[in-house]
């Protein structure tokens, strides 16, 4: 008996697996394409709750990867928006965003799955509050890049799983005593570009002291100053208050 195999009719009978949701649901405002990492959706000029939610909803049944809102504004991001959803990474570009959330909770039903939250370009944005990430159990980085904040004032939550914590360009004059002391796990912690003259401490935190901590040398430190660099190696176990830049390298 000779077996004919033919690739071609498999692919007409086979059913085709789409990783994006339908273009007339998420059209004119979304695109989205998988590139190799997964499903990327990308968002512009919505000016609304009531246009995104039946964008972010469109996904639910899919393996989406990251999100990039653009060339927005909101005064909120609905708490219970991506429940339902499987997004990796969220990333707001030239966006105004009032509040992270409308309730107490943020980016619920994400929080044993967003990796990522990046915030770039906006001009006009209140305090976010950070408590409202508390509940996420994998963020490993935020990063806050050209974002008006002034200040931070109040501690970050008691986010294990966070490594890297990005407050860029964000005219930041004063930091809270205590703002960073629950991130165990913090390693990478840059704040170039900003206000800042004078930093309290950071007890119990270990840094991977390399070029992006080079900000951190010509800001004033007190007396009792704590923090001290765990990697690289021959770093290891010095304290902030004697680096040098000459010894931050990439």
């Amino acid at each position: 008996m000779i077996i004919l195999w033919f690739p071609f009719f498999t692919t007409l009978f086979w059913p085709v697996i789409c990783t994006c949701p339908p273009e007339e649901d998420i059209a004119p405002h979304c695109i989205c394409k998988d590139l190799g990492d997964g499903p990327m959706m990308l968002c512009n000029n919505v000016m609304s709750t009531d246009e995104l939610f039946p964008l972010i909803k469109s996904t639910d049944s899919y393996d989406m990867f990251a999100l990039t809102l653009m060339n927005s504004a909101l005064s909120y991001i609905p708490s219970d928006l991506f429940k339902g959803t499987q997004y990796q990474k969220i990333r707001f570009v030239n966006t105004q965003i009032m509040s992270l959330s409308d309730d107490d909770l943020a980016f619920v039903g994400l929080e044993d799955r967003l990796e990522e939250l990046r915030a770039t370009d906006a001009h006009y944005v209140t305090q976010w509050d950070w408590s409202q990430l508390r509940n996420h159990r994998r963020l490993d980085l935020i990063d806050i890049n050209l974002i008006s904040m002034h200040s931070l004032d109040q501690e970050f939550p008691a986010l294990k799983s966070l490594t890297a914590l990005g407050l860029i360009k964000a005219e930041i004059s004063f930091i809270h005593p205590t703002a960073f002391s629950k991130l165990e796990n913090l390693q990478i912690l840059d704040m170039r570009d900003n206000l800042i003259t004078e930093l309290l401490q950071f007890k119990g935190n270990e840094f991977l002291c390399d070029c992006r901590l080079k900000w951190l040398v010509k800001v004033g430190k007190p007396f009792y100053f704590q923090g001290s660099c765990s990697l690289p190696e021959n770093l290891n176990g010095m304290s902030l208050k004697d680096i040098s830049e000459k010894m931050l390298r990439c």
